[in-house]
């Protein structure tokens, strides 16, 4: 951040005092400048400092008017003021006093010791430097201008010594410049007794930079590469003085080849300016024994930010002094034999269109030079950032399994042919873009991107855009729009936060059953908090029981099919699931085991006894021995094909030896069968 004194040495600096008490009487040559009410009356300050040092548009970190004063009243409080129109320091009065803005700018209280008082100054040298308003300086008075001798006197520029100055602390705009930047240059060049010249482009140098060649040549016939401009030139004590320059392309690396007719000696640098939109203007002079170094009487521009650059070269060991408000980049002597100086400053015009002799004029250290005074005006690249209005989503969203997140808006640019591109990213992470489009200067350039919460994270489509996302924590969103001449529109974010996805409940909890001899009967309800559809699977050791969806808060009921149960081995351990699944996968389970006791015999045809027609009877005989105090059940069926068999019980037939005759008429299925279930169980 570079940080500038402007003093009376380096700044054209105006300031005055006027007095009510002498209305017509202009104080410009007074050795202070004083504010509040002295013996005679009441009196007020003038002061405007000339800006050229410091860049349009730059960023003022701070900037400390610094006034020196012999203090008469302590604890008196003085005032800054915007003075509102222009004034001449060598004129003004009383009664033609310019105007100042009512609010005040800033203040400062008087001590009680000699001394300098600090006026912080940054927001209105801001406004300057970025044309919000036209420098017209700064008004000085007492906040309280009743009572008597109450005076403040400070050093005005007139004094022998500690005058005014203004300490500026500033930075130059990463993106959306509006100001022309001195980027550097290469270092200087003296070739003797050569054809062809080489000048070097500075490693600084970067495409869409302006290229500046400044160079002298003993021998005549000089020749640029193809693309090169010669802006001045002149022919001045046996050498040509040149000014040419390009904008930089790829193609321009290394060495800048100048070739003439003959060998001769060329004294030379490059120059690299950076933001540059065109020349605006050229004007250049011979000198002829003079030590005063002016390209023109006036010099003028129709344009606002534009920068003044002097490039002065001499045929003598001479040094310059630039003017005040430029800032010098080179003065490089040669010395003799062929003695030779090249000069180039450079000054911010702000809303400044002209510049007359004065202003323009270098002195030379040596009285009676022969050379050539040029001056280029240069115009920036004034490129307005582009704007971004994010309608959607609202702050302070909260995300759940499913939920989407819509950024919409629409972004502005008033650089008509700049493509715009609207881009976002959470919690600093990578970077997307949403759209890319061409402004046409006016029409909104809409947007849209949708993006969807699963599995913890954030997606586009099936591309994820986020890691996994902390639960309960402030995630924020960040979207802004960019052109493609480095300007960036303001961040612009929405907050939010995420609820990781709940699985379905299932009532009750786990449970061991112990060991049991019939199936048992479970009762219990699924419940999903975020109101998800679910799946229900019943299970006896991973083989599915049945899967169904399920309703929320719906009573169930779990047992295992006879079919099923028969077939679970006695004394090991067994389980019985039933896992809920929501849309989304997230999906909870309950267990219970148990161990399976035998205390009967259960059997089980399971091929199926074809019959040609409807059965009406049937007879079946056990051979082997029913325990005394058993239970003899027997079941059959003469449809066995249908999907619901009509099981009839035969178990008294069984025990007498006769036909069981069939109560069953029908059969769904149209074919006729017979199966049988048989079963010994304990009595009581």
């Amino acid at each position: 951040m570079p940080v500038v004194t402007l003093t009376t040495e380096n700044s054209i600096i105006k300031d005055t005092s006027i007095m009510n008490w002498a209305p017509t009487t202009n104080n410009a040559s007074s050795v202070g400048i004083g504010v509040g009410i002295n013996s005679n009356g009441l009196q007020r300050s003038f002061l405007k400092f000339d800006l050229g040092l410091i860049p349009n548009d730059a960023i003022i970190n701070n900037a400390t008017l610094n006034l020196y004063t012999s203090p008469t009243v302590s604890g008196r409080t003085i005032e800054i003021h915007k003075v509102t129109s222009d004034w001449i320091d060598t004129s003004v009065t009383w009664n033609s006093a310019p105007g100042f803005d009512s609010s005040i700018s800033t203040t400062a209280i008087t001590g009680s010791t000699v001394g300098t008082m600090n006026f912080n100054i940054t927001g209105l040298v801001q406004t300057w430097v970025n044309g919000v308003s036209p420098n017209y300086g700064m008004a000085l008075k007492d906040s309280n201008e009743t009572g008597s001798n109450n005076a403040t006197v400070f050093n005005s520029t007139e004094a022998s010594s500690n005058k005014p100055t203004i300490i500026i602390d500033y930075s130059i705009p990463i993106t959306g410049k509006k100001q022309v930047e001195y980027v550097g240059s290469s270092q200087f060049i003296d070739n003797d007794s050569q054809i062809t010249h080489n000048l070097p482009i500075p490693a600084l140098a970067k495409d869409g930079d302006f290229l500046v060649v400044q160079f002298t040549v003993t021998a005549r016939g000089y020749k640029l590469p193809p693309g090169w401009g010669v802006w001045i030139t002149g022919l001045q004590d046996g050498r040509d003085h040149v000014i040419a320059a390009k904008f930089k392309t790829s193609t321009d690396v290394g060495n800048v080849p100048i070739s003439t007719d003959t060998a001769g000696r060329l004294n030379g640098y490059m120059h690299i300016f950076r933001n540059v939109k065109q020349v605006d203007g050229r004007w250049s002079r011979l000198i002829n024994g003079s030590s005063l170094y002016f390209p023109t009487s006036l010099a003028t521009t129709n344009k606002n930010n534009t920068m003044f650059v002097l490039l002065n070269s001499v045929t003598a060991y001479a040094t310059f002094s630039p003017p005040k408000n430029y800032n010098e980049a080179v003065d490089s002597a040669m010395v003799a034999p062929y003695s030779s100086n090249l000069q180039c400053a450079f000054g911010y015009m702000h809303d400044k269109r002209s510049q007359n002799e004065s202003e323009l004029t270098s002195q030379s250290n040596y009285s009676a030079s022969y050379g050539v005074a040029g001056l280029l005006v240069l115009e920036p690249i004034i490129n307005n950032l582009p704007t971004l209005t994010l309608t959607s989503p609202s702050n302070n969203q909260t995300l759940t399994e499913g939920k989407t997140l819509t950024i919409s808006g629409s972004a502005t640019d008033a650089d008509s042919g700049n493509v715009v591109t609207v881009k976002y990213k959470i919690d600093n992470g990578t970077t997307y873009n949403i759209t890319a489009s061409v402004s046409n200067g006016t029409t909104p350039i809409n947007f849209s991107k949708t993006l969807t919460y699963v599995n913890n994270r954030l997606y586009d489509g099936s591309n994820p855009v986020t890691p996994i996302l902390a639960e309960n924590v402030t995630h924020t969103l960040t979207v802004w729009a960019e052109d493609d001449q480095g300007g960036k529109s303001p961040d612009t974010t929405r907050n939010f936060t995420v609820l990781y996805n709940q699985p379905p409940q299932i009532s009750g909890s786990d449970q061991d059953l112990g060991t049991i001899t019939t199936p048992p009967s479970i009762q219990y309800t699924v419940t999903d908090v975020e109101g998800y559809s679910f799946t229900i699977t019943d299970a006896v050791d991973g083989n599915t029981i049945r899967s169904f969806p399920g309703t929320d808060g719906k009573q169930e009921t779990l047992t295992i099919p006879h079919d099923m149960w028969i077939k679970l081995q006695p004394g090991v351990t067994h389980q019985l699931t039933i896992t809920a699944t929501d849309q989304y996968n997230a999906s909870s389970k309950r267990t219970f085991t148990f161990k399976r006791a035998v205390d009967g015999i259960e059997l089980a045809t399971t091929a199926i006894l074809p019959a040609d027609a409807q059965p009406t009877r049937v007879i079946l005989s056990l051979n082997g021995t029913i325990p005394d105090g058993a239970n003899l059940n027997v079941q059959v069926c003469n449809n066995a094909h249908d999907v619901s068999p009509t099981w009839e019980d035969m178990s008294q037939s069984v025990k007498n030896g006769r036909p069981y005759v069939f109560t069953n008429t029908t059969s769904t299925s149209g074919q006729w069968g017979i199966r049988f279930k048989i079963s010994i169980l304990p009595g009581g």
